[in-house]
């Protein structure tokens, strides 16, 4: 919370509320507010193999990769963040 409790005020005009457990002493503290946000995305490899002689392709995922994550013109009411990353 900001020092006058008005923190969630702050992040009104904001389109992305980001909050990440674990970062701040109060799980429910907004980390920060961003207009925008990019690459949330994540891609899981298709691994194809076969049992022996069986003739079936059989299919497992394989090695997930995610994008970067971009969040632009963004405010926050502390330096959590910037000690996160």
């Amino acid at each position: 919370m900001g020092r006058d409790g008005r923190t969630e005020e702050l992040f009104g005009a904001y389109n992305f509320l980001l909050e990440i457990g674990g970062i701040t002493s109060d799980a429910k503290t907004l980390v920060g507010g961003f207009k925008s946000m990019s690459g949330m995305q994540s891609k899981t490899e298709i691994i194809e193999f076969k049992h022996g002689n069986d003739r079936a392709v059989r299919k497992k995922p394989g090695r997930t990769t995610f994008a970067n994550i971009v969040l632009q013109r963004g405010y926050t009411a502390t330096d959590d963040l910037a000690k996160w990353r």
